[in-house]
Order: C-alpha cells, then structure tokens, then sequence
C-alpha cells in the first residue's frame, strides 16, 4: 500500500483517507505509522479542518472513530484499578522498582509509571498520605538509579 504524503492530505485527497482510516479499524497513530510519512497529530488536524469543510458526513463518521477509540476512563476500568491498587501496595510496603512490579504484575514499566504517577490521582479511596508515599518512593528510586544513594 502506498504511503500517503502530506501533500495528499489536501481536500481532494482527505476523504480517500479518511476512508482508508475507517476500513482500517487502527488507531490514528498506528495508520499514519504505517500508512502516512506525517504524524497522527497532522492528520487529526488535517481532519479538523480539511475534511469538515469536504465532507461533513465523512468527518463526523472519523471523529466518532476517534471519540470510540480513546483510552478508557480508570473510574470505568476495573482491571487498571486493582493494577494500581496492587503497583502501590508492591511499591510502598515492599519497596519494589517500577521494572520489578511491572514483570510481577504482568505490564510494562510505563504502564506502571503511569499508574502511579497519574492513574493514581483517578482514585478516591487511595488516601493523600499513601500518594505522597508513592511520589516520595518514586523519588527515592530515581535518586538511586542515578548515583545520589543515601541522600
């Protein structure tokens, strides 16, 4: 398939695109990672403000695709709830390393990392005192990982 350039982005060409994006069921990043030599960001705008004014009908068919297609909101997720419950316990109470909970709880380090350092803000029933453990611990492991053991 060919890669599409951003010349071919322009208004005679959005809606094949577009098109192409929704046969596609990807996600905007991965299309233009395989089919475009321009970002996902670039394109989305190009979305925004080429293909509204080509075609409407199109346009609001890509941007429910893109709405259905975002990260799923963690108060809705009850999988990346005990997942952040469980990074913290594993973090605080056995000062494990984002790398040693990752491999334990079966994810990837930045999943992890996003667990306790933005996830864990979603979550009302994890006590202030415990968020400020978790930041403080997380300072601590980078002080080591970069030489400033003890201090």
């Amino acid at each position: 398939m060919k890669k599409y350039s951003i010349n071919d982005a322009n208004s005679a060409t959005i809606a094949y695109i577009a098109s192409h994006f929704l046969e596609s069921d990807l996600s905007l990043r991965a299309f233009c990672d395989q089919y475009c030599d321009f970002s996902h960001v670039t394109l989305r705008d190009k979305f925004n403000n080429v293909l509204n004014s080509v075609n409407e009908t199109l346009y609001l068919l890509v941007m429910q695709r893109l709405e259905a297609k975002k990260a799923k909101s963690i108060h809705k997720d009850i999988e990346a709830q005990k997942r952040v419950k469980e990074a913290v316990y594993l973090l605080v109470a056995h000062n494990l390393t984002v790398e040693e909970i990752a491999a334990i709880l079966h994810s990837t380090e930045m999943t992890i990392y996003r667990d306790l350092t933005r996830r864990i803000n979603d979550l009302d029933d994890i006590s202030m005192e415990t968020k400020k453990a978790v930041c403080l611990k997380l300072k601590e492991h980078r002080m080591n990982n970069i030489g400033f053991k003890g201090r």
